[in-house]
């Protein structure tokens, strides 16, 4: 016997056909599915190598303090002892304890780098923090024998990386600034860090020491985990080679490490950071310049069409001063953000006053650091990102700004910004022509370009005034 449906049954059984045919009929397109699948692939053969090695930070460990720690820098002379306490919290490189620098002859972007080493100490970070945000693709044919992965960080954690794996191990891992190496003891199924070297790519920048070679010797067990507490390393700059020896006592883990201690140091560690790479840049104010009086001309071009004015400038007591009514709505508005940048940056004392800072994650404050800025501020609401020493750019809700240097013997000068606010056009500025007046650097000319739009001027600062 056949069996049959109730009309009232068939009705439904169509209209479920009906709902599901555009999703049943849609086209997948083959080269996203390829390249998702791809991903997916490069993603599971990293992380199998990944974690082999032993991670303190994917086992709990979330604070982590030394009360002492010991550096023995070796020298012709004999040896230098340098003490003080160090302290570490999940997705952070370590910092010391109080501001005393390290008595030693190296310049100071290699001992702040020395010191985020021994981050290494606690073996790799865990893999769920690290690569929460991350794109990951294969480059070249993996074999049982080697792989190599491209890692994107969309978030900005760190610099985009590229994993060479070898057996099953990662050996190095370039980041375009440096190539670090890893050597492993096996140990209990999982894989030791015991020796990390990290080369400078560029040999020569200040900024990056060209070698550090850096050998765990000691390990001991602290909240339950395993942490490195000695090791002996060196650091070469140029010719020079300089051996250490380090050795962490009095740790302890988690829940015996005071949370505001942690919260304080690492609050102090953001101001020094952010006030170090503010104070490289040349500032007209903090030079002396007290006021300016001056006249721009602009020559403004809408659409192939060119237009002059002139218009009288003036600054004191912090804040520029120009009547725009005879010049584009455009470049008067971008003038009226960007003209401060002639003059280098603000005075410290005067932009900082009374602001708060604090130090976003970021495992390598050498390449990248990432400061909010509390009230005080005219950054106030803003990360500060500082790379290798410079801040490099500042955003806040829906407003960016990035700011090129160039490198003098004063220091650093101010010579473009990009600045990108949500629902307004993208605007480039540049800075040339500087010259001294009464002791200050100024630029004469500034050139504003409003991306996009065919609205662009040259501006030429002319009868400069100071403090006059």
């Amino acid at each position: 016997m056949i069996p049959t449906l109730s009309w009232a049954r068939t009705q439904r059984v169509l209209l479920a056909l009906l709902t599901a045919a555009p999703v049943l009929l849609a086209q997948v397109d083959p080269a996203k599915d390829d390249l998702a699948r791809k991903e997916q692939a490069a993603a599971k053969l990293l992380r199998a190598a990944y974690e082999r090695v032993y991670s303190a930070e994917a086992r709990g460990l979330a604070l982590f303090k030394a009360g002492d720690i010991e550096i023995v820098v070796m020298h012709d002379g004999g040896e230098t002892e340098w003490e003080d306490g160090m302290l570490w919290k999940s997705g952070f490189a370590p910092v010391i304890e109080h501001e005393r620098p390290l008595a030693t002859p190296l310049r100071p972007a290699s001992e702040e780098l020395l010191m985020s080493m021994l981050g290494w100490g606690m073996g790799f970070e865990a893999w769920q923090r690290r690569f929460a945000k991350a794109r990951f693709l294969q480059v070249g044919k993996a074999t049982e024998e080697k792989a190599t992965i491209r890692v994107r960080y969309e978030d900005g954690s760190h610099i985009d990386e590229v994993f060479s794996i070898e057996k099953g191990r990662i050996v190095t891992v370039s980041n375009g600034a440096f190539r670090t190496s890893f050597e492993y003891a096996e140990n209990d199924g999982s894989l030791r860090l015991e020796r990390v070297r990290r080369l400078a790519i560029a040999v020569g920048d200040p900024a990056i020491p060209d070698e550090i070679d850096m050998q765990f010797t000691v390990f001991r067990e602290t909240a339950g985990v395993v942490v490195a507490t000695q090791a002996k390393f060196k650091v070469v700059e140029g010719k020079e080679a300089i051996e250490f020896r380090s050795r962490l006592t009095k740790t302890r883990g988690n829940d015996r490490v005071p949370v505001a201690d942690v919260a304080a140091c690492y609050a102090a560690w953001a101001e020094r950071a952010l006030q170090r790479a503010y104070a490289s840049v040349y500032s007209a104010e903090a030079n002396g310049l007290q006021t300016l009086s001056a006249e721009l001309h602009v020559a403004t071009t809408v659409a192939g069409q060119k237009t002059e004015a002139t218009t009288p400038v003036s600054w004191s007591a912090g804040e520029f001063q120009f009547a725009g009514d005879a010049l584009h709505d455009g470049i008067a508005e971008s003038m009226s953000r960007m003209l401060p940048f002639a003059l280098g940056f603000a005075a410290w004392d005067r932009h900082f006053n009374a602001a708060t800072f604090e130090l976003q994650p970021t495992p390598d404050p050498q390449r990248r650091m990432r400061i909010a800025v509390g009230s005080g501020s005219w950054l106030r609401g803003a990360v500060a990102t500082v790379e290798a020493r410079r801040l490099t750019s500042f955003a806040s809700a829906g407003r960016s700004m990035e700011v090129r240097y160039e490198a003098t013997e004063g220091g650093l000068r101010v010579v473009g910004v990009r600045e990108r606010q949500q629902g307004k056009v993208e605007c480039h500025v540049a800075f040339s022509g500087f010259r001294v007046v009464n002791g200050v650097w100024l630029p004469s000319k500034m050139r504003v370009v409003l991306l996009g739009t065919g609205v662009e001027a040259d501006v030429v600062l002319r009868g400069c005034v100071v403090n006059g």
